[in-house]
């Protein structure tokens, strides 16, 4: 874990993101595994810190429920839930109408969680399906 250092500026900032998408995808309990995470949690030390989301005004939070539950075109409603798991560690549930079709890995803190998220959101339009069981 040599040259692990808290983030004291937008250029470490720049730095630690850089290495963690240089280290996405390794397995936990590896090294490289452990680096992504310390990473990851000085990352949400830093956001936290310096760019912090104040909580929605009731009409905004009323707006996004409404969004979130609106049928898509198709007739079904897909949403991602997130919720911290009795470790205290991040996860998500992906739920379309109402059913639970998966969930998530357990992740040390939520923006690497959202992260997950968002790479799903943006893979699943254009992601191909191979069928190995044929």
């Amino acid at each position: 874990m040599a040259d692990l250092k808290p983030i004291r500026s937008s250029q470490d900032y720049e730095d630690a993101l850089a290495e963690m998408k240089a280290l996405w995808g390794t397995a936990t309990g590896t090294p490289a595994g452990d680096r992504l995470e310390i990473l990851a949690t000085l990352v949400d030390a830093y956001e936290a810190e310096h760019f912090p989301i104040d909580a929605p005004s009731p009409q905004e939070a009323s707006q996004f429920r409404s969004e979130q539950q609106a049928p898509t075109r198709s007739g079904t409603s897909a949403r991602f839930e997130i919720y911290k798991d009795m470790n205290g560690a991040y996860r998500f549930r992906f739920k379309v109408n109402s059913e639970v079709l998966f969930t998530s890995d357990a992740y040390p803190n939520k923006s690497l969680l959202l992260a997950v998220i968002d790479t799903l959101r943006a893979g699943a339009a254009s992601s191909i399906v191979y069928d190995e069981a044929a």
